[in-house]
């Protein structure tokens, strides 16, 4: 009966945004197309779901059969857990920290339409909007979510989340269709998508439910009706091992879900003719903890699955590879405008940073590193995030870096800290980083902070 309500609510939802379905495709140009980018973003998704990186489950067809014909990053990392940092790094080219809007100067988008691109974007996530800036240099930008329930969400209104789950990527694509009848073929377009269906609350629609988790013995909706988590951190521990075996099969057919709606992105764009000369990035802004040291969601810390993601880039002069080097979704902006300009892929060759804040009430688990705001860096092999509380090495391993044992004072622990210090320093700034604290991180914090030299004893 769940199902059958969602469906129908959903199904009026999508007569709302226009019935953008049933509008005719304009035909493809006979000429060749204008150039044509594609920013496709799978929010809260897992790397170790997609088969590009070895998962066996056949969840994410139409991006590995993207990755068959393109270039592969076994080691991209988004700099933080949360949707507002990673997007506005990938935006952006920096790192912003706790800022709770998109950076005013140097973003992608107005950067592209300069230089001729029509921009459009459409997005599942209802935090990525105008309210933050993130609308700015597009020529159409829709959340597929509506305004009133927005507003429910900001407000933690009760069964907001619920009214969010018909924020499909069908839902998305079907706006995309309609947005596209106002672009001329031959025009350049940059298209930004962000598909939402891996994020919380796990109820996928019908045909991925039953194709992977037909039989589940408990409810994807993790959230109190005000929208709360602590209720379901709290119990969390208490899973048996079929209810989380459960949760991740529904997790599993929402990426499904996701891909299967790139699958019609890629479709609509052959339509359109502008498939076959189009550069596709596609990532995730983060990934999602399914109960890894009793941990679930994001947005707790710089662990591996949440920050080491997906990212696949094909088109006109992409090779057909896998590359080992670390990158960041902060140099997505640099290398897509190379790309434009010249035809040429390059991700800018710096170690990556990590910086997560630890918000109120966010501040739960059993994990005493993520007590507080927790900074990182990723070199060659290895990676290594510290907080207050002590420090976290990893290794290269695939999908996920396995943890090695750390130590702040010795070894390779004490190496990789004196350098990430270093780089926080010289790319990132002290008074920014203080910034970022909100001006009111923990007494040790601070202490550590004054000890490595960030701020003035």
């Amino acid at each position: 009966m769940r199902n059958a309500g969602k469906a129908s609510l959903c199904g009026a939802m999508l007569v709302l945004l226009g019935a953008a379905g049933d509008s005719p495709v304009p035909p493809a140009s006979p000429g060749a197309p204008g150039r044509t980018i594609v920013l496709a973003v799978f929010d809260t998704t897992r790397l170790d779901e997609f088969g590009a990186y070895g998962a066996r489950q056949h969840v994410t067809p139409s991006v590995d059969a993207l990755a068959g014909t393109g270039l592969t990053y076994e080691a991209a990392f988004a700099p933080d857990s949360f949707t507002m940092p990673s997007h506005g790094a990938m935006f952006s080219g920096r790192l912003i920290g706790t800022e709770g809007r998109l950076p005013a100067d140097g973003s992608l988008v107005p950067s592209l339409t300069a230089s001729g691109f029509r921009a459009v974007g459409v997005s599942a996530n209802w935090i990525l909007d105008a309210g933050i800036g993130f609308d700015q240099g597009f020529e159409t930008f829709t959340n597929v979510v509506d305004p009133e329930t927005r507003a429910a969400l900001a407000s933690g209104r009760e069964n907001a989340e619920r009214r969010r789950e018909c924020a499909t990527g069908r839902a998305v694509v079907e706006t995309v269709r309609s947005a596209l009848e106002l672009v001329k073929p031959g025009d350049a377009l940059f298209l930004f998508v962000n598909f939402f269906d891996p994020h919380d609350p796990y109820t996928p629609e019908e045909e991925a439910r039953r194709r992977f988790a037909p039989h589940v013995s408990v409810s994807g909706h993790l959230r109190a009706a005000d929208g709360s988590l602590t209720g379901f951190f709290k119990s969390a521990h208490s899973l048996s091992s079929r209810q989380r075996r459960d949760l991740r099969r529904l997790y599993r057919a929402e990426v499904f879900q996701a891909d299967a709606a790139f699958g019609a992105l890629r479709d609509l764009m052959r339509r359109l003719g502008r498939d076959q000369d189009a550069l596709y990035v596609v990532t995730a802004d983060h990934g999602e903890l399914l109960g890894e040291r009793d941990q679930w969601t994001h947005n707790i810390g710089l662990s591996e699955p949440e920050v080491h993601v997906p990212l696949v880039v094909a088109g006109p002069g992409i090779p057909h590879e896998s590359r080992r080097e670390a990158v960041s979704l902060a140099g997505l902006r640099e290398a897509i405008e190379r790309w434009s300009r010249t035809g040429s892929w390059e991700i800018p060759a710096q170690p990556p940073l990590l910086f997560h804040h630890t918000y109120a009430g966010n501040d739960v688990g059993l994990d005493p590193l993520v007590a507080t705001d927790e900074v990182g860096l990723v070199e060659g092999d290895r990676r290594i995030t510290r907080s207050a509380a002590g420090c976290r090495l990893f290794e290269r391993a695939k999908p996920y870096w396995r943890e090695m044992p750390c130590r702040v004072e010795s070894g390779m622990g004490a190496q990789m800290i004196a350098h990430l210090n270093h780089e926080f320093r010289s790319r990132v700034g002290i008074q920014r980083l203080h910034e970022w604290t909100h001006g009111a991180p923990s007494a040790e914090w601070l202490r550590r902070l004054k000890s490595l030299g960030y701020l003035a004893q």
